[in-house]
């Protein structure tokens, strides 16, 4: 089953930084977070489906879309198997409220139970993002 969403999360805001220029800024006005799923191995059976059905229901009030979920990979470099899902949120706190919710806590045993891979949430970067700024974090 393939879900992909296009609806914008963020305002646009100016940044003095970069003199004036935009950048998509989380409706709270952070930076706008992800939850990443890499799943090598689901057994798509009715708990699964459970899942797929209610998860929509739990993103809502967390302002969480899907930007990716699972499907063909153009491989360039390396190996690759499994899926990709990737559901952006606002911010990084309300990526953490969502995993955390009575919502979807209820219906996680159900993916848990049925599939293997990692997840994490990771904070993004904006549009004035330069390669060469990671260089500072690793100072």
């Amino acid at each position: 089953m393939m879900l992909h969403q296009q609806t914008p999360l963020g305002s646009q805001q100016e940044t003095p930084r970069t003199g004036g220029a935009l950048r998509i800024m989380g409706r709270s006005g952070g930076m706008p977070a992800y939850a990443v799923g890499h799943l090598t191995q689901v057994d798509m059976g009715p708990d699964i489906v459970r899942y797929l059905e209610g998860i929509d229901e739990s993103l809502e009030p967390f302002g969480g879309r899907f930007r990716i979920h699972g499907g063909p990979v153009e491989r360039l470099e390396g190996t690759w198997s499994g899926d990709l899902i990737v559901i952006e949120f606002p911010d990084m706190q309300r990526a953490r409220d969502w995993y955390s919710s009575d919502a979807y806590q209820a219906i996680l045993p159900l993916r848990t139970n049925n599939s293997e891979g990692q997840v994490f949430l990771i904070e993004g970067v904006g549009d004035d993002h330069r390669a060469p700024d990671v260089l500072a974090r690793a100072r």
